[in-house]
């Protein structure tokens, strides 16, 4: 089956998962298995950032070993701490790193104009450039696992960098740039699936704020309702209450009740 065949097939079993209410988690891990059983890799994973690193959210197909050594791209010191770039970001090291920094050159072969890192030989690339040309020092785990096609998908939405989706296989040239085009535009719609699960939770955050404030309002106004019934009652025991008093107190315990139902009311 041809490429353009796959890609519309997938394209609409994509849209259709987009159109079920689902977690945004799951529906990204959907995607993604979707991607490898169309496009008949051996491996695949997705990177998400996860404070100042970038670990695997999911994968398929790595082994252990592979994922231990590559599940952290942060750069440390014999310490053990964290190294900064010159821009105080931490330092991330191998082509994901580069990916994810934008650390690209489109005008060399195996980088796009939109960010992403492909290659049908690893062994041949390695061979044929620099360090320098692959923008820094790379771990090369790839090649030393024997994967030679190897593509580095960055996921964005809002020019903001979310993770990367990564797509391996021991075979060469699996890859053509009409798929790498097609794998940057699922990308993207899986990073605004994921920007969406962001801003909805922010969204709960900030009701959950509200709501506490309304509920702590709702207690305040309580007790102060309870204070003032109080005092009615023992100037009515007292013998000694002025009407006017009375009903003016009558009156603001009226509001008071009124106020703290609305409060205590269901909230949208």
């Amino acid at each position: 089956m041809e490429f353009k065949d796959k890609s519309h097939r997938l394209a609409r079993r994509v849209l259709a998962l987009l159109n079920k209410k689902r977690r945004q988690e799951d529906l990204v891990i959907h995607i993604v298995r979707l991607i490898q059983a169309e496009l008949g890799l051996e491996c695949i994973g997705i990177r998400l950032n996860d404070g100042k690193d970038y670990p695997y959210f999911f994968t398929r197909g790595f082994s252990d070993e592979f994922i231990v050594k590559e599940n952290y791209l942060c750069a440390k010191d014999e310490a053990g701490q964290i190294i900064l770039d010159k821009l105080g970001n931490p330092l991330l090291e191998c082509m994901c790193g580069n990916v994810i920094r934008r650390k690209t050159n489109s005008s060399l072969s195996f980088f796009t104009p939109f960010g992403s890192f492909w290659t049908n030989s690893t062994t041949k690339l390695l061979a044929s450039t620099t360090e320098t040309e692959r923008e820094s020092h790379t771990r090369n785990q790839c090649n030393k696992f024997g994967y030679e096609s190897v593509a580095l998908i960055p996921i964005r939405s809002e020019n903001v960098t979310l993770g990367l989706l990564q797509l391996n296989d021991s075979r060469d040239n699996r890859f053509t740039v009409e798929m790498i085009e097609f794998l940057e535009g699922l990308g993207g719609s899986i990073g605004l699936l994921l920007l969406l699960k962001s801003k909805n939770e922010e969204l709960e955050e900030e009701k959950n704020v509200i709501r506490q404030k309304i509920e702590s309002t709702a207690e305040e106004l309580e007790a102060v309702s309870h204070a003032l019934q109080m005092g009615k009652e023992a100037r009515k025991s007292s013998k000694n209450g002025d009407a006017s008093v009375e009903e003016r107190l009558d009156s603001i315990l009226d509001e008071l009740q009124t106020l703290n139902r609305h409060f205590k009311s269901p909230q949208q």
